[in-house]
């Protein structure tokens, strides 16, 4: 039937990028991925939507939380990760100037300078606003 011709494509899928987590160690992959003629990267988008929107069934949520580094929400993991590199940078220099120079490989400035932008605006979602008033007490957006 159609439905079960869906699942084994879906299952098909899954098993191409559970064997790539097996070689390379995650799931993160980028969205542009080609694994064995397949768009896996499109996939793992899709997953995601499907995800987002609730029309992805427990079995399947199940099946890809299992693999290594699955994550639902690419750019809120980005933004962790950018934030958890600013707590690291002020507690190695107490202070938050930027100079041109990558932190860690990541060019910090420009990811601090959207923020402000985005409070500025009013659009910086006030849970992460939460977390700069209690990680980083000595913050400054007006810079």
């Amino acid at each position: 039937s159609w439905d079960s011709t869906k699942d084994n494509q879906w299952l098909e899928k899954y098993k191409i990028l559970k064997s790539y987590c097996e070689e390379f160690g995650s799931a993160n992959i980028e969205g542009t991925l080609i694994l064995k003629n397949i768009r896996i990267g499109a996939w793992v988008l899709t997953q995601r939507r499907l995800f987002k929107n609730k029309k992805i069934n427990k079995d399947r949520i199940h099946k890809l939380e299992e693999l290594p580094g699955w994550i639902w929400n690419a750019d809120e993991e980005r933004w962790n990760r950018k934030f958890e590199l600013l707590l690291s940078y002020y507690k190695e220099y107490k202070h938050f100037k930027f100079s041109n120079k990558k932190y860690k490989g990541e060019d910090l400035k420009h990811w601090v300078s959207r923020q402000r932008k985005k409070y500025r605006k009013k659009d910086l979602p006030r849970e992460k606003l939460k977390l700069f008033e209690k990680f980083l007490p000595e913050w400054n957006w007006d810079i």
